[in-house]
């Protein structure tokens, strides 16, 4: 049996492949995964490496500094923190649609098992 995937669809990283290779296993072998959809599951990669990326920055990174005024010190956002806030936010909403579209979480595996069923067989 020819594997599903001959090349990374979007050009994996090495951590993107491993990813791939234990997320999808078990829905390459129920045959869940098609090969249109293989670009979708290469991007839900690609989001959830950015992710795990931009929380891994904010465990180190303090939410708020401190700035010296004439008027006193004064509390302010960490810019750098408000961006990867806001990176990890979007690329968690990106995943959540796609696990939704593509059956990643259990709800939506049924879903797409239960349509793939109904599909005309070749």
């Amino acid at each position: 049996m020819t594997p599903l995937v001959q090349t990374d669809p979007l050009g994996f990283l090495a951590t993107d492949r491993a990813i791939f290779q234990r997320v999808f296993d078990d829905l390459l072998r129920r045959r869940v995964v098609r090969r249109a959809d293989l670009k979708a599951y290469a991007l839900w990669v690609y989001y959830l490496r950015r992710w795990v990326e931009a929380k891994d920055q904010l465990e180190g990174c303090s939410s708020t500094h401190e700035i010296e005024t004439k008027h006193g010190k004064i509390l302010l956002v960490n810019p750098l923190y408000a961006k990867t806030a806001k990176v990890c936010e979007e690329n968690c909403r990106y995943m959540i649609a796609l696990e939704d579209r593509l059956g990643i979480n259990p709800a939506s595996r049924q879903t797409v098992i239960r349509n793939l069923a109904e599909l005309p067989h070749r």
